[in-house]
């Protein structure tokens, strides 16, 4: 019940937020480029304000010397995942470029930060700490490879990934707030900013997963909802990422001795990033830069749906196998 309840009150949120972005367009109360518009602001203001203000927490000489074990460890189990990520999309989308990218970003990355960090505090308070630094690798993976590599198109909007792309790729206002954020923290001038420059960044940043559910539901509300949730690819993708996915985690973690890494805040704290849902970056950025995807707004949303079950079942096999 401690983990449901966390999981359960995120997920009503989300969903509300979803539904009224639906409604907003099928009622007709927008202009015809909203949802281009929410999804820009997104990527260039909300999105980079939330990266400054988690690395300006996060990124920090007294975090990082703490927990440097857990973050290393963290960063190996990211680069495991990588290849069957990888073949797995591949198979699902043979024939879809773009909606390979946006399966291979979702089973690679999850919504560890928003849904991840509510599950903490509300179920492990404790291992909050240890769970902010644990998730660091995974904030640079997506901003420094995945977001670049996958969901942003070069600068002539070829789709395909090129030597001849990769600066347009990489100087993208997400990337710059991540390299900003790690300076802020790792040189503690976080510590001397007034309240009200924090204030600014956390305030912005805390519109991200907002304005991502409402682009979720005006990106649905302008296909056919029943099409896109009849897909079999958007069950299986959401099959990988909430269940085989964890699964593994949890089954590795039995077999593995218990000792000074594998403490019960380190399985915490993997079984919580394994286990929620597709991130919903797969959302913002595609349409931030044009790409518009009702698959990636069905998937996202199969995936949260079904979450407020799988997590909490997680949990229960992470209790019953490993600790």
């Amino acid at each position: 019940m401690e983990i449901f309840v966390p999981v359960f009150n995120q997920m009503i949120y989300l969903v509300a937020l979803i539904a009224i972005g639906f409604l907003l367009v099928r009622i007709g109360n927008l202009p015809k480029d909203a949802s281009r518009v929410l999804a820009r602001l997104t990527t260039i203001l909300f999105c980079p304000a939330l990266i400054i203000s988690n690395f300006m927490d996060y990124f920090t000489v007294d975090k990082l010397g703490e927990r440097f074990t857990t973050m290393l460890s963290s960063t190996v189990i990211l680069l495991i995942m990588a290849i069957p990520c990888i073949v797995i999309a591949k198979v699902v989308y043979k024939k879809d470029a773009f909606l390979r990218k946006i399966a291979t970003y979702g089973l690679m990355s999850s919504n560890f930060g928003y849904m991840g960090l509510a599950v903490m505090e509300g179920a492990f308070p404790d291992v909050f700490a240890e769970y902010t630094v644990f998730i660091i690798p995974h904030y640079i993976q997506i901003y420094a490879f995945l977001i670049p590599m996958l969901l942003i198109p070069g600068k002539d909007g070829d789709e395909k990934f090129s030597i001849k792309s990769l600066g347009g790729r990489l100087l993208n206002p997400l990337l710059i707030a991540m390299l900003v954020g790690m300076v802020i923290g790792i040189t503690g001038i976080g510590y001397v900013l007034p309240l009200s420059v924090k204030k600014i960044f956390s305030g912005l940043g805390g519109c991200m997963s907002p304005m991502a559910m409402l682009l979720s539901g005006m990106i649905l509300a302008g296909c056919s909802l029943k099409n896109v949730l009849k897909s079999w690819h958007l069950y299986f993708i959401s099959f990988v990422r909430l269940i085989a996915i964890p699964i593994v985690a949890i089954a590795v973690l039995a077999l593995l001795p218990k000792g000074e890494i594998l403490t019960r805040e380190f399985i915490i704290c993997v079984v919580c990033a394994a286990a929620m849902p597709l991130g919903m970056n797969a959302i913002v950025i595609p349409s931030g830069y044009g790409n518009d995807s009702p698959d990636a707004a069905g998937m996202t949303l199969i995936s949260h749906l079904f979450s407020v079950a799988t997590i909490p079942l997680m949990f229960s096999l992470m209790n019953i196998w490993v600790l």
